[in-house]
């Protein structure tokens, strides 16, 4: 029996329990094909996100960064684009949603980059109830 356990816990796909996340700091869903990043203002979202495994312990997308440059200030910046990948990891439960979501981000710009880091990882959390 105890082999059986160690099974499910050792599973590296989740694709059974219908992961999800919350992309818009709020609504989960699956496979989204946008992402706010910046859930405070809206400075970084990313769009056109083709995904590979989702419902498995990491899931991964390329597409469209829009980074604000915040210049002079983050109410008058600009826009600008980049390629970018993504990555969810941390799957876990959400009591909040009563589902297993997707609960940390990684961003990594390809190519060209904005002013700081080339990558960077955050806690997403579980977003609300819907």
């Amino acid at each position: 029996m105890s082999g059986i356990v160690l099974a499910l816990f050792a599973s590296p796909s989740f694709a059974g329990t219908s992961v999800r996340f919350a992309s818009d700091c709020v609504h989960p869903g699956a496979r989204p094909k946008t992402v706010l990043i910046s859930c405070g203002d809206g400075g970084l979202y990313l769009t056109g996100l083709h995904w590979r495994n989702w419902g498995h312990a990491q899931a991964t997308a390329v597409g469209t960064a829009h980074r604000n440059d915040c210049k002079p200030f983050c109410a008058a910046g600009h826009f600008h684009d980049y390629r970018a990948r993504l990555r969810l990891g941390d799957i876990g439960y959400c009591a909040n949603t009563d589902r297993m979501q997707y609960r940390r981000v990684t961003v990594r710009f390809v190519g060209a980059k904005p002013r700081g880091a080339r990558t960077f990882s955050l806690d997403y959390g579980c977003g609300f109830a819907t």
